[in-house]
C-alpha cells in the first residue's frame, strides 16, 4: 500500500511551512497566489488525497458588485458562511466584463482546489460551457437557462411577479405599471412576463409608457423618468428601485401610497428604510442558501445527480399600497 502524503511531506518537498500548505489546500486567501498554485501543483504531483471537506468556487460576473455592496455580495457572505458551519471552504471569483467576453483565465490552482462550482447570476452561455468542460460538479445560483444542460436554484421570479401584480389587481388597481431594465436579468426579464401574465388573465392593457427603465446595460443606475400621465400603482424590479421612485415620486408631489402604491421584489434594507415602507415579495435568503448548497454536496457525493429548484416568495405588505 502507498504511504500516505502528508502536509508535513508537501511542506518538506517545497521547503515551505506547513501553515502555507495548509491555507493552499483549503482555499484560504492569505497566501499568494503564485505560492497556494505551487503547493497545489505538488500535491497533485505527489497524488494528495483531500480531507472529505470541499472547497466550493463561486463565479459571478463583476458587473453584478456595486460599490457599496449588493444583494450577490450578500449571498456570497451567506454562502461562505453556512459552508464553513459545515467544515467547507467557499472563495468568490468575480468574472470581469474582458474574460467574459474573450474566455475565463482560471488559473491551475483555483481549478485543482476547487470540489465543486457555482455560477451565481447570469454568465455568457459560453463560458458556462466553459465551466462544465472542466468535468467539476457545478449549478447555476440565481439564474436559469434552458439553452444548457445543468441545474440550478433560483427564486421564481416570475411566479412571484405574477403574484404580487395579482395582489395588486385585487386591491382595486386597473393601472399598473413596471420600473425596471427588462434586459438586465434573466431574473428580471421574468419579473417582466410574470406582470404581463397578471394583466393578461385580468383582461388589463399594458402601457408602454408605463414601462419605466431604471439602469444601463452596465449595471449603472440612471433617471427614472416620470411619464405624462401616471399608473396608479407601479411594480418595481427590485427595493433599491423602489426606493428611487418613491423618491421621484416625492419629488414631483406625488403621494405614496394615497396617489400611486408601489410594491417591489427581495425584502432588503431598502424596503425597511423607505418612507412608506415598501410592501415586497421575497424568498428567505437562508433557503436559497440551504438549497443551493444542499443540491451542490448531493451532486459532489451522487454522480449524475440532477435536479431544478424554483422557490417560491412571500408577500410582506407594508405602507406602500
Amino acid at each position: 500500500m502507498d504511504r500516505k502524503v502528508t502536509m508535513e511531506a508537501i511542506a518538506g518537498e517545497l521547503g515551505v511551512s506547513k501553515s502555507a500548505v495548509s491555507k493552499a489546500l483549503n482555499g484560504k486567501t492569505d497566501i499568494s497566489r503564485e505560492l497556494r498554485d505551487t503547493i497545489l501543483h505538488k500535491a497533485k504531483e505527489l497524488h494528495y488525497s483531500k480531507a472529505p471537506f470541499y472547497h466550493i468556487l463561486v463565479l459571478s460576473a463583476a458587473r453584478y458588485f456595486g460599490k457599496n455592496g449588493s444583494y450577490y455580495q450578500q449571498l456570497v457572505q451567506m454562502l461562505q458562511e453556512a459552508l464553513g458551519a459545515l467544515g467547507h471552504t467557499c472563495e468568490l471569483r468575480r468574472i470581469s466584463a474582458e474574460e467574459e467576453a474573450r474566455g475565463l483565465t482560471l488559473s491551475d490552482g483555483e481549478l485543482f482546489s476547487a470540489d465543486g462550482l457555482i455560477v451565481l447570476g447570469g454568465l455568457a452561455c459560453e463560458r458556462i460551457e466553459d465551466l462544465q468542460a472542466l468535468g467539476l460538479p457545478l449549478l447555476l445560483f440565481d439564474y436559469y437557462t434552458n439553452k444548457l444542460d445543468i441545474d440550478w436554484v433560483t427564486p421564481n421570479d416570475y411566479f412571484n411577479a405574477y403574484t404580487l401584480t395579482d395582489f395588486l389587481i385585487a386591491r382595486g388597481h386597473t393601472e399598473i405599471g413596471f420600473c425596471g431594465n427588462t434586459r438586465m436579468t434573466s431574473g428580471m426579464q421574468d419579473r417582466f412576463l410574470g406582470y404581463q401574465k397578471a394583466l393578461l388573465e385580468n383582461g388589463l392593457l399594458l402601457h408602454p409608457e408605463w414601462v419605466m427603465n431604471d439602469r444601463a446595460e452596465s449595471g449603472r443606475d440612471i433617471p427614472l423618468l416620470l411619464p405624462d400621465c401616471l399608473p396608479t400603482a407601479y411594480l418595481c424590479v427590485c427595493d433599491k428601485t423602489a426606493y428611487r421612485l418613491v423618491n421621484v415620486l416625492a419629488a414631483a408631489g406625488i403621494r405614496v401610497p394615497e396617489q400611486v402604491a408601489v410594491v417591489t421584489f427581495d425584502d432588503s434594507t431598502y424596503s425597511r428604510r423607505c418612507s412608506p415602507r415598501l410592501t415586497t415579495i421575497s424568498v428567505e435568503k437562508d433557503q436559497l442558501i440551504n438549497r443551493c448548497i444542499t443540491l451542490l454536496l448531493k451532486k459532489i457525493r451522487t454522480d449524475g445527480y440532477r435536479e431544478h429548484v424554483f422557490l417560491s416568495g412571500q408577500i410582506r405588505v407594508r405602507e406602500s399600497c
